[in-house]
């Protein structure tokens, strides 16, 4: 999901790689925009891997139902927060989900899954 902002070497490596994209706006994101054009594809379901902050846009607007967390067992010890989600804009949180699924994975990793 991407605005005409975006840096056009994005783009570039994007294609490079093989990567599909949409435009949903000239400047901030459009997230009904995007909906509506997946729908016309006839995509259903989708897994959202972006960052924090377009992880948060959906988050706010309810769009999350499901999510899956892989932790490995590494501590970086860095004052800076590493998140899924993070917003400046806090007042649609915090939201709760309930656990779906615990498995011990190798290496000492854990998977969690939540469901809305």
């Amino acid at each position: 999901i991407l605005t005409k902002q975006v840096d056009r070497r994005f783009i570039t490596y994007l294609n490079r790689i093989g990567v599909s994209y949409l435009f949903c706006s000239e400047d901030d994101l459009d997230i009904p925009l995007f909906l509506e054009k997946i729908s016309q594809l006839g995509i259903e379901t989708l897994m959202l891997c972006g960052g924090a902050n377009i992880n948060a846009e959906f988050m706010k607007k309810d769009l999350i139902d499901e999510i899956s967390l892989v932790v490995a067992s590494g501590v970086q010890g860095g004052r800076n927060e590493i998140t899924f989600i993070g917003s400046d804009d806090v007042r649609e949180f915090p939201k709760y989900f309930k656990i779906k699924d615990v498995q011990v994975l190798a290496d000492d990793t854990l998977y969690l899954g939540y469901i809305k």
